[in-house]
């Protein structure tokens, strides 16, 4: 069972966690069904794109996760640029490099991609997640212009998945560093990630 909930981020930034296995999650992307969450999250704003066509564009950035490719999210792409959304599907080499690197190489192609003005919302799947909210704690990202952000089954926490498989010799070298980080220990990413973003704000995961 996968289960929604709303929270409010720092500035304007809404999230929704959809939380579940990264199974289940997966096959929810394929199969769409988890537009209906996302579309309900997002109606604010396609009433406002309906009402008003001079307003600035507003921007959709997807994040794929570990392993994957912008193929993960090549369904949800399409609708959302049915409903008016200009769509940056963007993809990453998720099994060659840490998170930090990952995050810089994701911010300079990026940049160019999304227009000059309008609100900018998110829509990650598992590591794409976490490297949103890395990128909003240590890259200078206009406030005034964040939107929204839906996170599909985020190792918010740590997986403990990774605390098992990393003990596997061979499979590090093929999922490479940033997987190494997504571990539930003190010292992983995500929990890193948890104890700052506590310092700043009540959020509860």
């Amino acid at each position: 069972m996968i289960a929604a909930t709303c929270h409010n981020c720092t500035g304007a930034l809404g999230v929704i966690f959809v939380q579940g296995c990264y199974q289940c999650s997966a096959s929810l992307i394929k199969q769409c069904l988890i537009l209906k969450e996302i579309v309900v999250f997002l109606q604010p704003v396609v009433a406002e794109l309906n009402k008003d066509k001079k307003m600035p564009t507003e921007t959709v950035v997807l994040l794929h996760g570990l392993g994957r490719t912008p193929l993960a999210m090549a369904g949800l792409h399409l609708y959302l640029r049915k409903q008016g959304f200009h769509v940056v599907n963007q993809g990453y080499a998720s099994r060659r490099h840490a998170i930090p690197e990952l995050c810089r190489q994701l911010v300079h192609a990026l940049i160019p991609r999304i227009p000059p003005d309008g609100p900018i919302h998110f829509v990650t799947h598992s590591m794409g997640g976490i490297l949103l909210r890395y990128g909003m704690q240590h890259w200078q990202v206009p406030r005034d212009r964040l939107g929204r952000a839906v996170m599909l089954a985020p190792p918010s926490q740590g997986s403990e998945v990774v605390d098992q498989l990393r003990r596997w010799p061979l499979l590090p070298r093929i999922m490479g560093p940033a997987f190494l980080q997504l571990g539930t220990d003190a010292s992983s990413m995500p929990q890193q990630l948890l104890q700052q973003e506590h310092e700043r704000l009540p959020l509860e995961v």
